[in-house]
């Protein structure tokens, strides 16, 4: 039967009240059992949790209990105790999946939920990611787990716990020593991640036995650990034992040589392994001939990570037999010549010391090698000077390293202006990772320290600079802006979910618009390759300054903008940045409003991406309209290897129109389209695609091919080409001008988009555009649409909105029209017309002119019953700042029917 769910996913709304999360208990209460409670992306206070776990509390059983992020701004006297009302009042029986990950926890919140983990007996999937737990919350949730595992025994009920998630958290040795123990009891985990949690050799042995007992285990990451040689030891004890292992992640973990003699043989018997990296492990050439002697003839294999290693020319050259599975080695550094073991004894240092800092190299700033500084993620408090002086220390005694990291740290402001004057004598640093050091720390403290480490690297030849996970915000975006627009050499820039918001964008948008001309100027071109900014709020005027940098730099070949609320005209300055830049190989625009429109203004320039490699478009609301942009682009992508079209509401359709499409790219290695609506006739469409097609475990099957009009009732807002509305509000509001002879060229011209755009700037207003739009839909609304003719409404569209002349041209006719109506000069338009009216113009108008067409629709729409506060809070993203307060203005009859009308 159908799913039954109560679901708020990234709606990024604060619940503070028990009246706040009403509806979503009366929701709740309407069933006897749930599939699934999905709350992440939002945030809830204590009442508010309280009131959902009662509500919880109601039900004879809940499946998937998925409740990520959502204590943002939350203080730690709330999230505990909410922690521990979910984990009494959640019903267990049937619990599968809990998903707590991305939440402040800590080990008061690890002791809270152990309970609720000691209890579920059928649970398949812990996600604690990113939690800062600690050791100590990692020894409680070993503990849960090992009760788990004994009250399922005590009951007859094996427990048979399958994937666990817990990275970036500092369990240290301890808490993974306690982790694993309960693994080994357990013996189903099928995956286990665990990466960025400052284990050394002595958590990995611990690790390894424990994996030794899970036979089926199929992923296994331990990635930014370390597991040196001891650990590389007991691993390659460990995996032969795990015959259908796919994925080994075993990333910057300094294995180097000594450990890869020992890992690397391990995997010969692992015949199923699709993905193995050993990126930045500081192996040499060696290693690489090893690499190919114990793997050459693994057919499975599909992916190889080995970059940032030392494998030089001859050990290039030995892994070129991977060729079409060798993911990039553009960051190997080495001259391939063999390494000492240099580990004569097995000691590792105490927990509570700093990890070791390497030797200073020779004083040669311009030798290839890194010399790296790091105190990756030691989980200090650096409060004062004095506690800061083993950093500086470090740097001083390392003047001509070349690579700095203290991320995963946190410092004051008295701490890093130290730090700072130090830095500003080091004049061979190429690596800045600076990302996650202030956590706890109040923004008086994080925006001054950040503008003191601008100004003592603004001389140093950056070439990576990585603040991620910071909260920069707008006035931390504005201190980094001198360092980024003098910073000429930089070409890899890295601010993820820094929340720098749209104003913050725009200071960034600035600043690399600024090093493109200085760089200019100087004669010395600003070459950017690789742009990394999800999850910051970006939204329309952030992306759009961004855009245009990105457009000018024209050198990218990573952009990742995820998760920042871009649509509309965003989406057009973002698309022109994409076809300035011919050699992008990544392209990530996950979680961002997309839709139909957004894909039709899109497609144009990723046609042109020849070189484009990874495509993710996941969750962006394509449905059809999307999905069939999408898929006319697919032919052009010849190198092409990763696409991520999950979540995208895609009906059997699409299904029919991609499987053909990828079937026939030969680089493509990885298809994954989850979350869609394809039903047993849309899986049967893609099983053309073989292994590349990534499992899909949540395909609806509706079974129900969408309509052209994308969406429908209070939710939707997407223009319609084929409906009824939109042909009555183009005829009253535009002079009706058949254009049957330009339709037929457009629809039957090789290149639709060329010819569209060639029609309507060739028109001195909008009206011609406006015909032809309205010739398509009057066409649709009588029958299917002809062949070719679907394609000419999407060109038709993309071409009205990069054209900025016809596109005032048009919005103006249609404002004027309702300018007549306000004065009585024509009759009203019944609702069907306004309906049409808006989506006609949010399509095709700036988002400078939405405030006027809110002000003319105050005039002519009638009474509707329904909030203005639930209005607001739905149009809130679709504007900027002083529309949304006069939208808060108007009447509430005019709010209500603008919302029965989207």
């Amino acid at each position: 039967g159908p799913q039954m769910a109560v679901v708020v996913r990234d709606q990024k709304k604060r619940y503070d009240t028990a009246e706040d999360v009403r509806a979503l208990t009366e929701a709740i209460g309407k069933h006897k059992t749930l599939d699934t409670i999905e709350l992440g992306g939002n945030t809830f206070s204590l009442v508010a949790c309280q009131a959902l776990a009662e509500a919880l509390g109601q039900l004879e059983g809940v499946k998937n209990v998925v409740c990520d992020d959502i204590f943002t701004t939350r203080k730690e006297s709330d999230i505990h105790p909410a922690l521990a009302t979910f984990s009494k009042f959640i019903p267990v029986g049937s619990l599968v999946y809990i998903d707590f990950s991305d939440n402040a926890l800590n080990q008061y919140g690890a002791d809270a939920i152990r309970p609720l983990i000691a209890s579920a007996h059928s649970l398949e999937t812990l996600k604690l990611n990113n939690t800062g737990i600690g050791w100590t919350g990692g020894e409680i949730i070993g503990a849960g787990l090992m009760d788990a595992y004994t009250n399922g025994v005590r009951a007859g009920r094996p427990y048979r716990l399958k994937h666990f998630i817990l990275g970036r958290s500092r369990l240290h040795n301890e808490g993974i020593t306690a982790i694993a123990a309960a693994f080994a009891r357990i013996g189903s985990l099928e995956e286990i991640r665990v990466p960025q949690n400052g284990i050394f050799p002595p958590g990995i042995v611990a690790l390894a036995r424990a994996v030794a007992r899970n036979r089926n285990l199929k992923i296994l990451e331990i990635s930014d650990n370390k597991a040196k040689k001891q650990g590389c030891r007991a691993l390659a004890a460990a995996l032969p034992h795990c015959a259908h292992l796919g994925k080994l992640l075993v990333e910057s973990c300094n294995v180097r040589d000594a450990g890869a003699h020992l890992l690397v043989p391990a995997l010969a018997g692992l015949r199923e392994l699709t993905e193995l990296n050993l990126s930045y492990n500081e192996m040499t050439g060696s290693i690489a001939k090893l690499i190919k002697t114990v793997l050459v003839d693994h057919e499975a294999l599909t992916t190889l990570s080995v970059t940032g290693n030392e494998f030089g020319n001859s050990g290039l050259q030995a892994l070129q037999v991977f060729s079409r599975k060798l993911e990039s080695t553009s960051d190997d550094e080495g001259s391939g010549d063999e390494q000492e073991d240099d580990e004569v004894d097995e000691h590792v240092p105490p927990e509570e010391d700093l990890p070791p800092v390497e030797d200073a190299a020779p004083a040669a700033p311009a030798a290839p090698a890194t010399v790296e500084v790091t105190f990756r993620n030691a989980q200090k408090q650096v409060d004062t000077i004095d506690q800061a002086e083993a950093f500086i220390d470090a740097l001083r005694d390392c003047k001509h390293a070349t690579s700095i990291d203290f991320g995963g740290n946190t410092f004051s402001l008295d701490a890093c202006n130290a730090i700072a004057a130090q830095l500003a004598h080091m004049t061979a640093v190429r690596e800045i990772h600076f990302d996650d050091m202030f956590t706890r720390r109040k923004n008086e403290s994080i925006h001054p320290s950040l503008r003191a480490f601008g100004n003592s690297l603004a001389h140093a030849p950056l070439a990576f600079l990585d603040l991620s996970d910071n909260a920069l915000n707008p006035t931390g975006a504005e201190a980094i802006s001198h360092l980024l627009s003098t910073c000429l050499t930089l070409t890899t820039l890295r601010l993820n979910n820094t929340g720098v918001g749209p104003s913050g964008g725009e200071t960034i948008g600035k600043a690399l618009m600024a090093a493109y001309t200085n760089g200019q100027a100087k004669g010395t071109p600003y070459k950017l390759q690789h742009f990394v900014l999800g999850r910051s709020r970006l939204e329309i005027p952030g992306i759009t300054a961004i855009s245009a940098a990105l457009k000018e730099i024209g050198t990218l070949k990573e952009i990742r903008v995820n998760n920042n609320g871009v649509t509309g005209t965003g989406l057009v300055a973002l698309a022109q940045a994409i076809a300035a830049n011919k050699n992008l190989e990544i392209l990530e625009i996950s979680d961002n409003w997309v839709k139909g429109p957004g894909a039709a203004v899109l497609a144009p320039a990723l046609t042109a991406a020849a070189k484009l490699k990874t495509l993710i478009m996941e969750s962006c609301l394509l449905r059809d309209a999307g999905g069939l942009a999408i898929s006319k682009v697919i032919p052009h992508l010849k190198a092409l290897e990763v696409v991520n079209l999950n979540y995208n509401e895609f009906s059997p359709r699409i299904a029919k129109a991609l499987g053909p499409e990828l079937a026939v790219l030969t680089a493509l290695r990885e298809a994954q389209l989850d979350g869609n609506e394809f039903g047993a006739s849309g899986l049967a469409a893609l099983a053309i695609l073989g292994s590349k097609l990534v499992e899909m475990n949540e395909n609806e099957d509706t079974g129900d091919e969408q309509s052209g009009c994308e969406g429908g009732g209070e939710d939707s807002f997407a223009p319609c080409f084929n409906s009824a509305a939109l042909r009555g509000a183009l005829e009253d509001l535009v002079p009706s001008t058949p254009a049957s002879p330009a339709l037929a060229a457009i629809a039957q011209a090789q290149n639709q988009d060329a010819a569209a755009q060639a029609a309507v700037a060739g028109t001195p207003d909008g009206v011609h555009a406006a015909g032809l739009i309205f010739e398509i839909a009057e066409i649709s609304a009588s029958g299917p649409l002809a062949p070719g003719m679907a394609g000419a409404a999407g060109a038709i569209a993309a071409a009205a909105l990069t054209a900025p002349a016809v596109m005032g041209a048009f919005v103006n006719a249609m404002l004027s029209r309702l300018s007549l109506i306000k004065n009585d000069a024509v009759a009203p338009l019944p609702a069907a017309r306004l309906a049409g009216a808006w989506h006609v113009l949010h399509l095709l108008s700036t988002e400078a002119r939405l405030l006027s067409l809110w002000r003319s629709l105050s005039v002519l729409a009638s009474d509707a019953n329904i909030a203005q506060r639930k209005t607001c809070d739905f149009l809130a993203p679709y504007t900027n700042t002083d529309a949304y307060v006069e939208l808060a203005r108007l009447r509430r009859s005019t709010l209500a029917a603008i919302a029965r009308f989207l």
